[in-house]
């Protein structure tokens, strides 16, 4: 684990920090902030010395017992019934036979599902009845652990090939392939693998049907198996253009066979038909706003193509103008809605932005949380702190509670519109709900928290900084040159434990479970190298900016990067590292060595010795960099 002393800096910009399990001893160090935009902004925090951390009420003899949150954590991890399981098993019982929908409820197991706080506790302590000693081997922890963004893999199908073939007719010569087949639709979770078996079992349905033909065509694949591969494709990622082209195939085969459309269905291929481009246009949000209008005027999906290579806005008229039929098939609703808000604001177009808006309006809907947060991004495209400002105060009005992500969101904002004295403002005020800060005067956290609120920014007091917090903090300061909030920022995160849902937690040396702290990622450095790639002096280079106030204050010079460098050098050899960053570091390196040729083949020989090759095309930039380094190395490096 890395301890904020590790960085190597002199003792009095970081003095060191010592831990013991639950608790940080030992001073923290003190930066004045300033109003300024140069890069001599930097961040304060005044901490109590022993201070205790969030940890104590995870020390349970090997089990691990939630702690009293908020009511916000505690909603967030209260179990919500998916409305796509819920529309997915409806659609079954009314397109499946009564016979296999009896055989599927006897088989059904029962959900899976995260309990409630009252639930998790119970189950704690029966399983600490049970250990009598903890072990390093941890077997179904109370609780969802691991990464706090991931989704929960798709559910298994319970019924079974030969169940599902009970009501089509055999195909001589293909009954084991089907089998095979519609079990793989049934249980992988992978978009791929699922694609590979569907054009399976479709060339098996072209042949079904040409022997039955003058008859009404009996579909081969159940539309149970046919809607779970449609979530497949929809979560999967990246969105290209050819996922949108497979989800649309699989929705428009459980149209023509009588199966019925879902609406979390239709919304999935709303945006999969604004994405799959580097760049989003004006015609990415025509082609949403075109399967949008193949919902509500319940036609095929895609009828409103013209071409292969262009849609065409349905002929009904301007969305200003829409009329909704009143027996709609599917109804729209707000995710509907904030898609083609987002797909819209992707473009920067004002106009289609309005259009997207203006369709909301027309049927009423409340925008919620990330309505918002779509707009926010739009304006923060367009660095106007006006909207932002504006966007938070409807928040307000419509009592919405603004999160961690709308607060990343802002601290953005900021950046952009060269404010960063408002963007460490924020990060302040998140720090100070976890470690508060206990210095009284000039620029204390009060007169943070009145400045924020002059901004319309309003911090609910359970709200900590994450992850993504911290990643893009770094990553902002970084980039505006400010080395001492970079490597400020980066202390608290090593020292901080991550106490974010689904966070991994650790046994520690008696055997009890905590949380871990929060480990650099490959972006955070990514980010340090980026920021001397921008501002990185070598030694012979003279002094242009502004004088420092302290002589100790770290400078992107050669001696800092080759410490974080070093720390960058231990991350598992596993870390997958892109060419981009081997890229930075080659650039930082130069930058600040004076292009020493030596000390950059010593950099890349060791990155290669540690991560592994690097295997590029002839006309990359790593590759023309190989060459300056290894002239007399003529192998093929593609």
């Amino acid at each position: 684990m890395y301890r904020v002393s590790s960085l190597g800096l002199p003792s009095t910009v970081i003095q060191k920090c010592l831990r013991v399990p639950g608790r940080t001893v030992g001073c923290r160090f003190l930066i004045l902030a300033s109003r300024s935009l140069t890069t001599n902004c930097s961040i304060p925090r005044w901490t109590n010395e022993g201070e205790y951390l969030d940890t104590e009420s995870f020390q349970l003899g090997g089990v691990a017992q939630p702690g009293v949150l908020s009511s916000r954590e505690e909603n967030a991890l209260r179990p919500r019934t998916s409305s796509e399981e819920m529309s997915v098993k409806e659609s079954t019982l009314t397109e499946e036979s009564e016979s296999m929908r009896e055989k599927e409820n006897a088989a059904m197991p029962p959900q899976d599902a995260i309990g409630p706080f009252a639930k998790q506790v119970a189950e704690a302590s029966v399983v600490q009845k049970t250990i009598q000693r903890p072990t390093f081997f941890i077997q179904d922890p109370p609780f969802l652990s691991g990464r706090p963004w991931a989704q929960l893999p798709i559910k298994t199908l319970c019924t079974s090939s030969k169940d599902a073939m009970s009501t089509i007719p055999l195909i001589e010569g293909g009954d084991a392939v089907l089998k095979n087949e519609l079990h793989v639709l049934a249980t992988t979770t992978s978009a791929e693998e699922g694609w590979k078996a569907y054009g399976v079992l479709s060339r098996i349905q072209q042949q079904q049907n040409s022997l039955n033909r003058g008859t009404d065509p009996i579909p081969v694949v159940p539309f149970a198996h046919l809607h779970r591969l449609a979530r497949l494709i929809a979560r999967n990622v990246p969105k290209t253009r050819s996922q949108f082209s497979r989800l649309l195939s699989v929705l428009t085969t459980i149209q023509n066979y009588g199966g019925n459309i879902q609406l979390h269905e239709w919304n999935a291929l709303i945006d999969h038909a604004g994405r799959g481009y580097r760049t989003t246009l004006s015609q990415n949000f025509y082609h949403s706003l075109s399967i949008y209008c193949d919902m509500i005027y319940d036609r095929p999906p895609g009828s409103g193509f013209l071409s292969d290579d262009g849609f065409s806005f349905p002929r009904e008229g301007d969305p200003y103008d829409l009329h909704f039929p009143k027996n709609s098939a599917s109804e729209p609703d707000i995710y509907t809605y904030t898609t083609l808000i987002n797909i819209a604001a992707r473009t920067g177009d004002l106009s289609l932005l309005h259009r997207a808006i203006a369709l909301l309006k027309e049927v009423g809907l409340p925008p919620n949380r990330i309505t918002h947060l779509t707009l926010l991004k739009f304006f923060t495209a367009k660095r106007e702190l006006s909207g932002v400002r504006s966007t938070l105060a409807r928040m307000r009005e419509q009592n919405l509670d603004i999160g961690v992500d709308e607060l990343n969101a802002c601290m953005l904002a900021y950046s952009k519109c060269l404010r960063v004295d408002i963007t460490i403002m924020i990060y302040r005020a998140l720090r100070h709900n976890m470690v508060p800060e206990d210095y009284v005067g000039h620029d204390d956290i009060t007169f943070v928290q009145r400045r924020l609120h002059r901004e319309g920014i309003f911090l609910p007091s359970d709200l900590w900084p994450n992850e993504v917090t911290f990643t893009s903090m770094i990553q902002m300061m970084a980039y505006h040159g400010n080395l001492l909030a970079t490597l400020s920022v980066f202390s608290d995160m090593i020292s901080t434990p991550n106490s974010e849902q689904g966070a991994p937690l650790i046994l520690d040396e008696r055997g009890e479970l905590q949380r871990a702290l929060y480990t650099p990622t490959i972006s955070i450095f990514r980010a340090m190298f980026l920021g001397f790639c921008r501002h990185g002096v070598s030694p012979n280079s003279f002094q242009t900016g502004p004088l420092k106030s302290d002589p100790n204050e770290p400078e992107w010079n050669l001696e800092t990067l080759q410490t974080i460098f070093e720390k960058f050098i231990k991350l598992p050899p596993d870390t997958k590292v892109t060419a981009s960053v081997m890229f930075w570091i080659l650039g930082s390196f130069n930058k600040t060595s004076n292009r020493d040729v030596q000390l950059l083949r010593t950099i890349w020989l060791r990155i290669e010795g540690w991560f592994g090759p690097f295997r590029n095309g002839p006309d990359h930039r790593l590759t023309r960099w190989r060459k300056r380094l290894f002239p007399q190395d003529t192998h093929d490096t593609t």
